[in-house]
């Protein structure tokens, strides 16, 4: 069957299974920062697990707006997608030393799924979004060039290195022609809620990650029940109501305005939500790695941090594509960082009930307070 991209045509295009094979990958992806952040010793160790992500996550993002417009048939570009999937393999492989051994090989992944990325959206059947690839091709592949050329660089000038790349694509919506991208609505939310639902994934293998060996006694089960609670409840906070919404808000606007909404809420916001879920599933893996010890103030600090940093990403979220209620959330997200206090008391557990009971209140009042009923 043809892969359409015919969505405001009347045809809801859906993603394909290719497009899932393809975000499998970026389930090892957010693994390997995970990790990252769990063995981090320092702020410095925690800014390149940032920048690791926002450079990974930016081309991902890139993919799924590069799908939303060619689609997946033919030959030739399920070749090449799959060729960009060893790349971005390679890429996650890399990660733990992205920056000291393996810098080159991650560099040279990621210009290999840039060069990919810019050649196939050159065939694009929309002509406008043919044409602005031409503007955002020269970052994205300048961004690439930038991490190859920090695997030669001094320990030193490395980060600074990545930093700039970061910066660089950081100016792609001021410089390049984004809103000149058609954007399928009911795909492009689909792809990416997706991806968020892959996030929380991770938060489930920190569960058997962080267990590994330990016997299945009560305090397990209690973490184990309560990590997944509060994954559930995360998973709540998004996919009952605003993923709904952010269809629908996106279809609402054309041309470059949905271009841009689809950018900040999906590229930007999200980021900081799939970030706050990683930060989590990295204090998840270390509470149940002590779990019989006294918890830690850095363990305490990525449980409450995480959920903080997602509440803080979904508000903007929400902002960006016009739920203005975010009130509860923004209080949410202050009020978790009280529940450090509850983990160095209590215990880790004890936190992690602490944050639920918080998450289960807001979305409560919100249901309470809105006029639209939560979907199903």
């Amino acid at each position: 069957m043809a892969d359409s991209r015919s969505g405001d045509r009347g045809l809801v295009v859906r993603v394909s299974t290719l497009e899932l094979f393809f975000d499998l990958v970026f389930v090892f992806t957010i693994t390997q920062v995970s990790d990252l952040v769990l063995h981090a010793q320092s702020p410095a160790d925690i800014l390149r697990a940032a920048l690791a992500l926002t450079l990974t996550w930016w081309m991902y993002g890139g993919y799924a707006w590069l799908t939303n417009s060619i689609g997946t048939s033919g030959t030739t570009t399920r070749l090449l997608l799959l060729t960009a999937m060893a790349g971005f393999l390679v890429m996650a492989l890399a990660l733990p030393a992205a920056f000291g051994r393996d810098g080159l090989a991650f560099g040279l992944a990621y210009l290999v799924v840039n060069i990919i990325h810019a050649a196939l959206f050159t065939q694009a059947p929309d002509k406008s979004s043919a044409r602005s690839i031409w503007r955002i091709a020269p970052f994205n592949i300048g961004a690439a060039l930038i991490v190859v050329g920090a695997s030669f660089a001094t320990d030193a000038m490395r980060s600074g290195l990545w930093l700039a790349a970061v910066a660089l694509l950081g100016a792609v919506p001021f410089l390049g022609n984004v809103g000149g991208f058609a954007v399928q609505a009911s795909h492009f939310v689909e792809r990416h809620g997706l991806v968020l639902i892959i996030a929380l994934g991770e938060s489930i293998i920190s569960i058997g990650v962080g267990a590994a060996g330990e016997p299945v006694r009560l305090p397990l089960v209690t973490a184990a029940v309560l990590t997944l609670a509060l994954s559930a409840a995360i998973w709540w906070s998004y996919f009952a109501q605003d993923e709904l919404i952010a269809e629908r808000a996106l279809s609402a606007v054309t041309g470059p305005a949905r271009a841009r909404m689809g950018l900040f809420a999906f590229g930007y916001a999200q980021l900081i939500m799939i970030a706050g879920v990683v930060v989590t599933a990295a204090g998840v893996k270390r509470l149940l790695q002590h779990l019989h010890e006294p918890t830690s103030l850095w363990t305490t600090a990525l449980l409450a941090g995480g959920i903080a940093m997602y509440l803080l990403g979904d508000v903007l979220f929400r902002q960006i594509i016009r739920i203005s209620s975010s009130r509860f959330r923004v209080v949410a997200a202050v009020a978790s960082l009280g529940t450090i206090l509850v983990g160095l008391w209590a215990g880790g557990i004890a936190q992690v009930g602490a944050l639920l009971l918080l998450l289960v209140v807001t979305l409560t009042l919100e249901q309470a307070t809105s006029r639209r009923p939560l979907r199903t």
